[in-house]
C-alpha cells in the first residue's frame, strides 16, 4: 500500500497546478455524485450550521466541500513532492509573532478540521522557535502509519500518540508548542464539556483545558482561510494567556466561540463529513459556559 501511494504521489508531482487541481476537481465529482460520500451528513452538518440555507445554497456550499475535501487528500499526499519553500508560498503565517512573548513556556495550540489542516500544522512548525508536537491517533497500518509520520517530519512537525500526550507534557520539561485539533465528537460524554455551539449542546474534548490548567500553558488559537485553491493564509490569535485565573470551562468556550466564527466564515472547509453531533449531553450535566469575554 505504501508503494501505491508513492507511485500516486509521484505521478500528481508531475501535474502541473492547473492540472492538479483538474484532477482534483474530478475526484471531488466522483465522491459527490458517483460514491455519494458521507452526503447525507454532510446535508444535515450545513443545515445546522446555516439553519436558512436554501436548496441552491446547499447544492453550492456541498459541491465546494467535496473541493475542499479533494484538494486536501491530494495536497497532503503531494507533500511527499514539496520543497520547504514550495510550502512556504503555498501557506502565509499571519500573527505569529503572538508565539513570541511564550518562547520560554509550554503552549497550547488549538486548531480545527478546516480546510486543510495537515498542511497548516506542517507550516506552522517551520515558523516557530520551539519545536510543534502534533497530538494523532496512529493509524492500524504500521507502514502507512510511519510513512506517513516520516512525510511530516520531513518539515519539522513532530507527532505525539493521543495516549502518550500527558506523559510527555510531563517529562518534557523544555517550551514546546502541543497542537490539538480540538472540534471532534468526544468518546467519553460525562467528561466532555458541553457548550451551545451553532444553538445545540455540543461534546467539547477536554484534553486542551486540562492540560493548559495543569501546566499553566497559555492557550493559542489558529484559523485557516483558503485564498484560492493551493493558497492558504494562517491566523494565529491569543486565546487565554493565564488559564489558572479563570473559571473552569473558559478556555473550551472560547475555543468553541471562535471556532464558530471561523466555520461562519466559509462552512464548506469544515469537514463536515463528520458526524459532529452524534452524542448526547448525559443528564445533570453543566451545561454551556456563558460567562461573556
Amino acid at each position: 500500500m505504501v508503494l501505491i501511494i508513492k507511485f500516486f504521489a509521484k505521478i500528481i508531482g508531475f501535474l502541473p497546478q492547473r492540472l492538479f487541481y483538474l484532477y482534483s476537481s474530478f475526484i471531488a465529482w466522483v465522491l459527490e455524485y458517483v460514491v455519494q460520500y458521507r452526503r447525507k451528513v454532510i446535508n444535515k452538518n450545513l443545515k445546522i450550521i446555516c439553519p436558512s440555507i436554501s436548496n441552491e445554497e446547499l447544492t453550492h456550499y456541498r459541491k465546494k466541500f467535496y473541493l475542499n475535501f479533494s484538494d486536501t487528500i491530494l495536497e497532503t499526499i503531494n507533500l511527499y513532492n514539496l520543497s520547504q519553500t514550495e510550502l512556504e508560498n503555498m501557506v502565509e503565517l499571519k500573527n505569529v509573532a503572538v508565539f513570541q512573548k511564550y518562547e520560554n513556556q509550554k503552549v497550547i495550540l488549538a486548531t480545527s478540521h478546516l480546510c486543510n489542516w495537515e498542511l497548516a500544522g506542517i507550516r506552522l512548525a517551520l515558523g516557530l522557535k520551539n519545536p510543534l508536537f502534533a497530538v494523532y491517533k496512529p493509524l492500524s497500518n504500521k507502514k502507512i502509519n510511519f510513512f506517513f509520520k516520516k512525510l511530516r517530519a520531513k518539515f519539522n512537525l513532530n507527532l505525539v500518540p493521543m495516549n502518550d500526550t500527558a506523559l510527555m507534557m510531563k517529562q518534557k520539561e523544555e517550551p514546546l508548542v502541543l497542537g490539538l485539533i480540538s472540534d471532534q465528537s468526544p468518546l467519553k460524554v460525562k467528561t466532555a464539556f458541553w457548550i451551545n455551539f451553532f444553538n445545540k449542546p455540543t461534546g467539547f474534548l477536554p484534553g486542551p483545558e486540562l492540560l493548559s490548567r495543569m501546566h499553566n500553558c497559555p492557550v493559542i488559537y489558529c484559523h485557516t482561510e483558503r485564498v484560492h485553491r493551493g493558497k492558504y493564509i494562517l491566523r494565529i490569535k491569543e486565546l487565554v494567556s493565564s488559564p489558572q485565573n479563570i473559571s473552569k470551562g473558559e478556555i473550551t468556550r472560547k475555543y468553541a466561540k471562535e471556532l464558530e466564527k471561523s466555520i461562519e466564515l466559509a462552512p464548506y472547509n469544515w469537514l463536515l463529513t463528520h458526524r459532529r453531533w452524534k452524542r448526547t449531553m448525559p443528564e445533570n450535566t453543566r451545561y454551556d459556559f456563558t460567562t461573556e469575554d
